[in-house]
This record gives C-alpha cells, structure tokens and sequence, in this order.
C-alpha cells in the first residue's frame, strides 16, 4: 500500500510511516504498482483542493457581497470616476473613452455614463483591437451582445500582428467604449483632478 492509502486507514502522519517503515524497502513490483496509481491520486488531490479553494473564495464572495451591496447611485457616482481615472482617456477633451479586455468593466462604465450622465446608448461607439488569427465577426457578435450595443455602432477594427493567446486574457482582443460629449468629458475630467486633491487632504 501507498502511505496515503496507509494513513487513511491507521490515521497517523506521515513522519510516524517513515520511522515504522524505514527498514521495509518495497520491491519492484510494489513500486511500480504504486507509481501507476499515482497519476489517479494526484488527480483526486487536484480536485479536492480546487473544491476547496472554490469554498473559500465563495465565502469571502459572499461576505464582500454583504459589505458592498446594495450599490446605490451615490456610489456609482463616486465608483466612476476611480475606474476611470485607472482605464479611461484623458487627452482628447472632447472624447469619452474606456478601453479594456474585460466585458464587466465597460459594462460597468456604460452603467455609469447611463446612470450619472445620462448619455443615450445611440450615442455609443465601439472600436475593437483585435489578433489577425482572430474571427472577426465572431468577435463583433460577442461584444455586441455583452454590452447589448448594436454591430452598427462599431467604428474601424484595429488588426495586431501575432496570435491571441489564452492564457494573456486577450481572448477577445481589446474593446473601447467611446462617446463623443466634450461638456461630460469636461465634468469627467474636473472630477477625476478633485478625487487628485484628496491627497493633500
């Protein structure tokens, strides 16, 4: 038997197996009996402890859930402006504009510019950076329908040399939001250096 099936049954560790056993050497056969289970074993183990991981993080999940929620409209005003100080453009005066690889924070930025500023969703673009190994079309279908915006409303594709790969998080390339409103970029950007003052406060 291996020392995990060992312990199972007798429920002593494993530093108490290796004073009993050390003059116990095991043959071939034992060991490679041992050897081909080994792949099944690291397997059960992998699963046991990602299920235990998942237990976890779902309990700080839910607690995180309880401290933050309900989310009124006092925070997504404040939330805002922090998320895009970090991801949003800030050189054209006349442009709002949050680039990100990540559906959930331009979901939330449309939220927002919605919510706090009440831009119509007609007057919403979107402008892809995509891999040219990439599908297109397939790739205009998955944004469309995670920001519920119309394919009309994207403007020229932006093609990168090289191959999306998946383990970047590049998955589906890149996608900017973009509004045009140079009186709400005003209010963005006057906002974001009134958060800056808070740190000679």
């Amino acid at each position: 038997m291996s020392y995990s099936e060992i312990r199972q049954e007798l429920r002593v560790s494993k530093g108490t197996l290796c004073v009993w056993l050390k003059n116990y050497p095991l043959s071939f056969e034992q060991l490679e009996r041992i050897k081909d289970k080994r792949p099944v074993t690291i397997e059960k183990y992998r699963k046991t402890m990602l299920a235990k991981r998942l237990k976890k993080y779902q309990e700080v999940y839910d607690l995180e859930k309880e401290n933050i929620m309900p989310f009124n409209i006092r925070d997504l005003f404040i939330g805002g402006p922090f998320l895009y100080w970090g991801e949003g453009g800030k050189t054209n005066k006349g442009q709002i504009n949050i680039s990100n690889s990540d559906p959930k924070i331009l979901k939330v930025m449309k939220k927002w510019l919605i919510v706090v500023f009440g831009v119509p969703i007609n007057k919403m673009r979107l402008r892809l950076t995509l891999y040219t190994n990439m599908n297109i079309p397939q790739e205009k279908l998955f944004w469309s329908r995670e920001l519920d915006l119309s394919q009309s409303q994207f403007r020229k594709i932006q093609l990168k040399e090289g191959k999306s790969k998946s383990n970047t998080g590049f998955t589906h390339g890149t996608c900017e939001l973009v509004v045009t409103d140079t009186k709400i970029k005003t209010k963005i950007l006057a906002g974001l250096e009134v958060l800056g003052d808070l740190s000679e406060v």
